[in-house]
């Protein structure tokens, strides 16, 4: 614990960044972490293993299996990008939500996210825990300022030794440490050119110390003021004379405080406002009714910027509503304090054996190729006489070549020594090995593309790849909480530091247009009760077993095309799903016309057929009137001619009976 009493914050993150920087823990985990560099890309044998070697004969061969796995995996955890997202609590806040997701993606962008990332998972695998860090940089954006993210070199970092948590989030604090020439220090503050030569100065005032190549620290005097890597010290031999300083350190400090926090009514909105400065005072300066005030405490993350111990650059209160640090580790393997293990250092052990057995299995080679040679002194001799053991050695193993010994009493001929057999189980033990090493990190020959150890369905490939996936899902999970805990803080500063003006030019609607926030919408006010964050995931599928797979779905009708073609290795496949969207929407109204049509006919049909009979019954109707109107006629006439024919009848009865009856 640093005593805090009477110091300046420059101070206090000094003694703060010794105190850590001088920790044994930490400096076994430097060191580990340097060792870890060298192994990976090679380095894999020390010099006292070599000498031995190179005593024997034996060749210093590395066949870096770890490596290939190592990059592997960083390959496989970076498949895709890992996407945590804003979510809005209710619909009311999808716009802000779909404001903060549009804008950090743009940031991320401008911050070569994708690289960063990258360079995060392979610290996180290489180097046991990486960094990424969100900030905001008052240059940006024409010197408005705006956020971005950065990745962090783990040996830049220096956390709180006594902290328990995964993302170090009860460490009193976590201190970013940088290296940085005098000259650069001087372009970055010109204001502050003065100071950074007096800081300068002072070593070179006090250059009496002896510095030895062996020494650490660079004297009693001087150990609570500089450190071994700013001193240039100057002469030859084992005793180095003197020295300038030539780099100076920038601190970073991030620290959770305490800080009081004023709550009040605002008597015109009638909302709750907070506020770090107590608001009497203005009411009483501006005369107005101050309302109640309640007084409490809240936690607050600070930071601290400073030059060695002497120069305070800023002092500043995040505006975070959530008390938590800026900046998140990616650890491979947390050991419940912040000095993780590293893929490597777990798996050296079996590399180093790979290696001493492949060592063996070609100096065995070597010696069946080119034997040892067995003879006698004095016995060895040339065709014209003597010859040196270099020049008989020379020639015995020239193809085609004549050799002499000397024979006689006591004298035999040259032996060739080969050596033993390697038994089977040696190749089969380093076969093992090899597959120890893919199954403890997940990563197996066929992930990797070997066709060798294909199985023979894909349901296999299926079961082998879930099974690869499954041993890092505890890795995964921190990965993927660090980046939504960190997305967490991105929002929030966002919202603090980001203008309405510049959040609306990169959010649009369905027609292009701009959308338009009001103060209240974009407002760190509405964080923590309006929006959530989800967190994502970067490990990716195996894509051909996949894409079998989702073809017998797709026969069987249980997913879309759509769903199958995301499966392809075609680089305009959204362009395609557009289009296949077109298609299929121009295909639906096509059968919905043909539907339609064929509707329309059958009325078509069905309407002939009723005029058909509408017709065949106007003519009924028509020749029932024509018979009606004939037989009418036809009765009328018969009448006329019926009552002509009585009245005939009748005047022909009445004539006769008028006519007197001859005798």
């Amino acid at each position: 614990m640093v005593d805090t009493i009477k110091k300046t914050e420059a101070e206090q993150s000094w003694e703060f960044f010794w105190e850590y920087k001088t920790n044994s823990a930490r400096i076994n985990w430097i060191s580990q972490i340097e060792k870890d560099d060298g192994f990976i890309f090679g380095d894999q044998w020390d010099e006292k293993e070599r000498n031995d070697l190179k005593k024997r004969g034996a060749p210093d061969i590395v066949y870096n299996v770890l490596g290939r796995v190592a990059n592997w995996l960083v390959s496989m955890l970076t498949a895709n990008k890992i996407n945590s997202r804003a979510a809005p609590v209710t619909q009311s806040d999808a716009m802000l939500t779909e404001a903060l997701n549009t804008y950090d993606a743009l940031v991320w962008n401008k911050s070569s996210g994708d690289i960063a990332f990258d360079q995060v998972i392979e610290d996180c695998v290489f180097r046991s825990c990486g960094y990424l860090l969100h900030y905001y940089d008052p240059s940006q954006n024409d010197y408005r300022g705006d956020v971005r993210y950065m990745r962090v070199d783990p040996r830049e970092v220096y956390v709180d030794p006594a902290s328990r948590e995964w993302d170090y989030g009860d460490a009193e604090c976590i201190i970013i440490a940088k290296l940085i020439p005098v000259k650069r220090a001087k372009l970055l503050y010109p204001d502050l050119e003065k100071k950074i030569d007096k800081i300068a100065g002072e070593y070179q005032e006090s250059t009496s110390l002896i510095l030895t190549l062996s020494q650490d620290t660079v004297g009693d005097d001087a150990i609570e003021k500089w450190t071994p890597e700013q001193i240039y010290v100057g002469g030859t031999g084992d005793t180095k004379v003197g020295g300038r300083i030539n780099q100076i350190w920038l601190l970073n400090r991030y620290t959770k405080e305490r800080f009081p926090v004023w709550q009040f009514i605002n008597p015109l909105s009638g909302e709750l406002v907070e506020t770090l400065e107590d608001p009497k005072k203005i009411f009483d300066d501006e005369g107005v009714l101050s309302p109640e005030i309640v007084k409490i405490y809240k936690w607050r993350v600070r930071r601290v910027e400073s030059l060695q111990d002497d120069i305070l650059l800023e002092d500043e209160i995040l505006p975070l509503l959530e008390a938590d640090y800026p900046i998140k580790p990616f650890s491979f393997s947390w050991l419940g304090n912040p000095f993780p293990m590293s893929m490597i250092t777990s798996q050296e052990g079996k590399q180093r054996f790979l290696n001493k057995c492949l060592s063996i299995t070609v100096t065995n080679a070597q010696i069946a190729s080119n034997p040892k040679l067995l003879a006698q002194s004095g016995s060895l001799v040339g065709p014209v006489g003597p010859m040196s053991i270099d020049e008989w050695r020379n020639n015995w193993s020239a193809p085609g070549s004549l050799n002499f010994y000397q024979g006689g009493e006591g004298l035999s001929a040259p032996k060739e020594v080969y050596p033993q057999s390697l038994n089977q189980a040696f190749f089969t033990l380093c076969k093992d090995i090899i597959f120890e090493i893919e199954q403890e990190v997940g990563i197996f020959s066929i992930m990797a593309g070997d066709p060798s150890q294909a199985p023979s369905t894909y349901r296999a490939t299926l079961s082998i790849q879930e099974n690869g996936a499954t041993r890092h899902k505890r890795l995964t999970r921190r990965i993927e909480a660090a980046m939504e805990r960190l997305k967490r803080v991105s929002f929030q500063q966002t919202l603090a530091y980001v203008t309405v003006m510049d959040a609306a030019r990169v959010v649009v609607d369905e027609q292009g247009k701009e959308i338009e926030f009001t103060p209240e919408a974009w407002s760190l006010a509405n964080w923590s009760q309006n929006v959530a964050t989800t967190a994502g995931s970067s490990l990716p599928t195996n894509r051909i077993a996949q894409l079998q797979l989702h073809m017998e779905l797709l026969d069987r009708a249980v997913v879309r095309p759509k769903d199958v073609r995301k499966y392809l290795d075609i680089p305009n496949v959204q362009k395609i799903d557009e289009e296949m969207d077109e298609l299929i929407a121009t295909q639906q109204q096509l059968q919905q016309t043909t539907e339609t049509n064929k509707a329309l006919s059958q009325e078509v049909t069905r309407l002939s057929h009723a005029l058909q009979e509408a017709d065949r019954r106007v003519l009924e109707t028509q020749y029932e009137a024509k018979l009606q109107k004939a037989l009418v006629q036809t009765q009328s006439r018969l009448e006329i001619e019926s009552s002509q024919l009585t009245q005939a009848i009748k005047e022909k009865a009445d004539n006769g009976l008028s006519k007197p009856t001859s005798r």
